[in-house]
């Protein structure tokens, strides 16, 4: 019902199940409980949603089942992306900050990934309301906190928090230390075979090459772009080829820029067959 698109149906089937499994009054069947609640918050109007995560939260927030703590620390960080959508980002920072005090201590992955995401989206959320230097701390913490982290959804957040770092740096006119926080994307994940590990290294690339651009070191943009097209040129994914496809293009205008034609016409040969060839 949900994919297709038939939220309202949808809704009424959870409401439907969370009623039947709260009358069997079954302590096993919390845990579908709290997957409803945290589901069907997920189909409704932002501010009806944050109801729905309350009630989740209330129910089971004090429960030492860790299905059940995984479920209250999702609805939290649910809750806090929902109050950013809505403007709210204030009242976002202290959802999240409830997240890594309620669960900080947690050595189980699905809690630490919610920690993770926590502080991420805190970061995002202190740069919406205009603190860029804070918000660089907070995705500094992250990265202290979980720079040394085996697991992928953690390392996954890790290089989120680089991008995001890298992204605000360059919106402060700070290319020099965005470019620095670039490489260490590619240091720490360049020899990762992960996919979502991988994209990253991709658009670090790409963003290291057109902040390098916009500081005027075009020759330097250019090598950035090369070893995305090298690295990457023969991808089949989309998300890969779309990266290059800019890499390219970007490439073929500065070599016109710099009356390098016979190398500009090479360049846009290869995004004429790069494109071609998807």
């Amino acid at each position: 019902l949900e994919m297709s698109g038939r939220k309202e149906e949808a809704v009424a089937s959870l409401d439907k199940a969370i009623n039947q499994f709260e009358a069997l009054a079954d302590p096993r069947l919390r845990i579908h409980i709290a997957q409803a609640l945290v589901l069907k918050a997920s189909l409704t109007h932002k501010d009806e949603a944050i109801a729905i995560y309350d009630d989740a939260i209330a129910r089971f927030g004090t429960d030492s089942d860790v299905l059940l703590r995984e479920q209250v620390a999702v609805a939290l960080v649910c809750k806090g992306l929902t109050l950013g959508a809505l403007g709210r980002h204030r009242d976002a920072i202290a959802v999240y900050g409830d997240v890594v005090a309620r669960f900080g201590a947690a050595g189980e992955l699905p809690l630490r990934t919610q920690i993770a995401n926590a502080i991420l989206y805190r970061g995002d959320a202190t740069v919406a309301l205009g603190r860029p230097d804070d918000a660089n701390d907070v995705y500094d913490s992250l990265v202290d906190r979980f720079g040394a982290e085996p697991d992928l959804p953690l390392r996954d957040n890790v290089a989120d928090a680089l991008l995001h770092k890298a992204i605000n740096l360059e919106k402060l006119k700070r290319e020099h230390e965005a470019v620095a926080v670039y490489d260490d994307v590619l240091t720490r994940f360049e020899r990762m075979y992960e996919t979502s590990l991988r994209e990253k290294v991709a658009e670090a690339l790409l963003r290291k090459g057109v902040t390098l651009a916009n500081a005027d070191h075009r020759y330097d943009a250019i090598d950035a772009f090369d070893q995305l097209v090298d690295r990457f040129g023969r991808e089949a994914d989309f998300a890969f080829r779309e990266r290059v496809a800019k890499a390219l293009a970007l490439k073929g205008k500065m070599l016109v820029d710099l009356d390098r034609t016979d190398d500009a016409a090479a360049c846009f040969e290869q995004l004429y067959q790069h494109c071609a060839n998807a």
